[in-house]
C-alpha cells in the first residue's frame, strides 16, 4: 500500500531511492514531449480511491505544472484522505494526537520518514506547499453515497474528519479550490455522482468522461462546468 504515499521502491536491494511519485514524472515528462507527440493537448492523471491519495499528494509535491501546449490535470475520484496543506485541522476526534500532522496526512516528519522526493519544497514549508497545490488544476469527484471509511492506520486521516465524506468536505473549505481562468487555464472543478465508491461508475458517469476524455479534447481550452449541485461553500 505504500505507493499511495510516494514511498520509496523496495527492490532491488541495492538501489532503493525511486519514489512513485519520480515513476509518475517520468510518464507525464515523456507523454507532455512534443517531439513525441505532437498532437497531444491534455495528460490526466487519475484515480479512484487508493489511487486518488496517490493523485493528490502528487499534484502537492510535483514541479510537474501544464505547458502552452499540453495542459496537465490531476483527478483525485473518492480517496480516503488528504495530505493536509497546513498544521492546523478541522474539529475531530484526533485533533490532538501527537502525530496527526505525520506524512501521508501532513508534513510534520517528511524529513525523519526517509521521503526522497521533493524534500526542498517541504523545506520551504507549508506556504509553499499550498502554493504549488494550488498551480495545479485539480477535477475532485465525489461520490455522494460513499459516506463509509475503511480502517486507515494512525490518527491523521481522523483528523481531518470521522469519514470520506467529511474529509472531503473539511478540505473543499479549508482549501477552496481555485479558478483563474475558465476557459482552460488553471481552473479546479468539482463534481458530485450519485454513486458509492465504486471506481467504475466514477470513470462511466457523465462528469468521469467529461475530465478523462472530453475536456480540452482539441486543445482548445474547453471544459465542462461542475457536475452536481454545490454542497459546501468551499467548492
Amino acid at each position: 500500500t505504500e505507493w499511495a504515499y510516494g514511498r520509496n521502491n523496495m527492490y532491488p536491494s541495492y538501489s532503493t531511492n525511486i519514489s512513485t511519485f519520480h515513476v509518475l514524472d517520468e510518464i507525464v515528462d515523456y507523454y507532455q514531449d512534443q517531439t513525441r507527440f505532437p498532437n497531444m493537448h491534455e495528460i490526466v492523471v487519475a484515480a479512484h480511491s487508493m489511487g486518488a491519495q496517490l493523485v493528490q499528494r502528487y499534484a502537492a509535491l510535483t514541479a510537474v505544472q501544464s505547458s502552452d501546449r499540453v495542459k496537465v490535470t490531476f483527478w483525485p475520484s473518492d480517496p480516503n484522505s488528504y495530505v493536509w496543506l497546513s498544521d492546523a485541522r478541522p474539529a475531530g476526534p484526533f485533533v490532538d494526537c501527537d502525530t496527526y500532522d505525520n506524512y501521508p496526512e501532513g508534513f510534520s516528519n517528511y524529513a525523519a520518514d526517509n521521503q526522497q522526493y521533493a524534500t526542498a519544497l517541504v523545506a520551504r514549508g507549508r506556504d509553499a506547499l499550498l502554493a504549488n497545490y494550488q498551480s495545479k488544476q485539480i477535477s475532485y469527484l465525489r461520490s455522494t453515497q460513499d459516506q463509509g471509511d475503511y480502517t486507515v492506520t494512525g490518527c491523521g486521516a481522523y483528523s481531518t474528519g470521522e469519514n470520506r465524506d467529511v474529509r472531503f468536505l473539511n478540505f473543499m473549505n479549508t482549501f477552496p479550490p481555485k479558478c483563474d481562468n475558465v476557459a482552460g487555464g488553471n481552473c479546479d472543478t468539482v463534481d458530485y455522482v450519485e454513486e458509492g465508491h465504486d471506481a467504475a461508475a466514477a470513470c462511466l458517469s457523465t462528469p468521469g468522461m467529461s475530465r478523462l476524455f472530453y475536456d480540452n479534447f482539441n486543445g482548445q481550452g474547453g471544459r465542462a462546468f461542475d457536475f452536481g449541485p454545490r454542497r459546501t461553500d468551499g467548492d
